[in-house]
This record gives structure tokens, sequence and C-alpha cells, in this order.
């Protein structure tokens, strides 16, 4: 995989009437439920950034590639999520600008699965390299009736 953006999220949450905040790198982010469409990695511009909103915004949620110690911590299976905060940044190391920030509130994380060569396989079928070490990486589906905002 070639990465063309460093995605961080934030998650907020609360746990016993205590809330939570944790933030995370992301590697790929696909709408609603497909563990295979990884639009993330086939945008080329913010326009296409824009479009990745429209998309889970119209599939009530998205899926996300995460290394599984954050996925562990951030999302586990049936978590509420207040509110999430995504920033596309340019991937380089003397830039910090963010190309777009995407919030939403009101998210379940209604799955959470190992990534499986055989989704490596169905991706790379669909034109997306995925190049991450498989045992390490979990695929989080969150779900929302609320749509998402990119600004």
């Amino acid at each position: 995989m070639t990465m063309k953006f460093r995605i961080e999220i934030r998650a907020e949450w609360r746990a016993s009437s205590n809330p939570y905040s944790r933030n995370s790198l992301l590697y790929c982010v696909a709408p609603g439920q497909s563990q295979i469409d990884w639009q993330s990695e086939k945008a080329r511009a913010p326009s296409d950034l824009k479009k990745l909103v429209d998309a889970m915004s119209a599939a009530n949620g998205m899926t996300i590639l995460i290394e599984s110690h954050y996925a562990t911590m951030l999302f586990p299976n049936q978590r509420s999520i207040d509110f999430i905060s995504m920033q596309f940044k340019e991937w380089a190391p003397t830039s910090d600008r963010a190309l777009i920030t995407i919030t939403c509130k009101d998210l379940t994380v209604t799955q959470v699965t190992p990534l499986t060569q055989h989704l490596v396989d169905l991706a790379k079928s669909k034109g997306t390299t995925l190049d991450m070490d498989v045992s390490r990486t979990q695929v989080a589906t969150l779900t929302t009736k609320q749509k998402f905002s990119g600004e």
C-alpha cells in the first residue's frame, strides 16, 4: 500500500460515567461495512475525500483498518462512541496540514475482526494493495444514523 495520507482518529466515549478520549493512526477507511473497498487508498485529492464523506453518510457508517492494540483500546465490539474526528493529513515529514477533518456523533462499534489474507487478496483484486502486517491488524466497523461532515 502506498500511503498517500496519514489518517489520525480521535474517539470520545463514556464508561462508568467517566469520559474518555483516545487517539490513533488508521491504515485505511471504507464506507459502510465494506472490508475491501478502501476508498481512502484510492483518493488522490481533497475532492475525493469529500466523496468518501458522502459515501460514509449514505452507508450509515465506516469500516477501518487499525493496528490490533489500538483497536482493542478504542474500538472494542459494541462500544458506543459519542464522537469521532478523523484528519487526513499529507504524508510528508515536513507537513502537518490537515486536508480534511471528518466528524460524526453517536456511533456504535458493530464488528471487530482480524484482517485476513483472504481480505487482502480481495482488496488487491479490486485494485488496492494492502501491505500491513495481517497478524497485527484489525478490521473495525462503526455504524451510525448521523451524517458525517467533512471540512
